[in-house]
């Protein structure tokens, strides 16, 4: 008869590892401190990008996410299997879960085993996107600028139901100045419902990170998801929404960040 254990792990840039045998790991959670992308590698299969913005190996004042919750789209490692994770130089893989030793002669379960087989198809990851005007240049106000734009493949599809976040830098940001903005197709996905609030939500309600100074509880789409199939085009913008044209601080320059989870399929 199975027995299970917690798992919670450390994995270092550049080592590989395997599984014993009769040994299954099952990954719900993962965090990482590479601040470029990085994947867990299973096999010879990479799994979703992560980063530490949107999955830090903890969760602190200064990002409080903590690691990134897989779903339904858990990670399995089999007996016998290797993985390794590959981010950036020396950095670090948190994969916390369920460690499950197997019985004598008894094999991995088969709703597992379909997940295993499944996940180089169907994982969570991470899409960043960053834009920049010039040094001094004044944003206009009503100006909208794309900052993230995807279209999958004909067999693919992502389906953004979770965290997503958007910083605005170079200067000072009040609420009321930025509202970030969704278009599926070119269509926005948002009602103009009151006069005088047209589009968007405002870009201080989505802290990259969220944080004990931007506010402790990041967006996330999970009530309002949005799914792009194949041959489809999601846009994200943003637009000055303050009415007036507004100007970085002195000898800066505006810039935009967005790091956004989706859940990837392909078929």
């Amino acid at each position: 008869m199975a027995q299970v254990f917690a798992l919670d792990k450390y994995l270092t840039e550049g080592t590989v590892y395997q599984t014993p045998k009769r040994v299954v790991y099952v990954i719900k959670q993962i965090g990482t401190d590479s601040t470029g992308l990085g994947h867990l590698k299973i096999e010879e299969t990479d799994m979703g990008d992560i980063n530490a913005t949107v999955a830090p190996l903890h969760m602190t004042t200064s990002n409080t996410l903590g690691p990134l919750d897989l779903g339904d789209l858990y990670y399995v490692i089999p007996p016998e299997v290797k993985f390794s994770w590959e981010g950036d130089s020396g950095s670090h893989c948190r994969i916390i879960g369920d460690i499950i030793l197997l019985g004598i002669g008894e094999g991995t379960p088969g709703e597992l085993l379909n997940r295993f087989n499944a996940q180089q198809n169907q994982k969570v990851k991470t899409y960043t996107s960053s834009i920049a005007l010039s040094t001094d240049e004044a944003w206009k106000a009503d100006e909208e600028r794309e900052v993230f734009s995807l279209t999958p493949l004909t067999t693919e599809r992502v389906k953004f139901d979770g965290f997503i976040g958007v910083k605005v830098a170079g200067g000072t940001v009040n609420p009321g100045d930025f509202a970030v903005t969704f278009y599926l197709n070119n269509k926005p996905l948002e009602l103009d419902v009151a006069s005088g609030l047209g589009y968007g939500v405002d870009v201080t309600s989505m802290p990259l990170p969220p944080s004990d100074s931007a506010g402790w509880f990041g967006f996330n789409l999970q009530n309002f998801p949005i799914e792009v199939p194949g041959d489809q085009t999601l846009s994200i913008r943003v637009r000055n929404i303050s009415g007036s044209d507004l100007s970085p601080a002195s000898g800066s320059a505006w810039s935009v960040s967005l790091n956004a989870v989706g859940k990837y399929q392909r078929s």
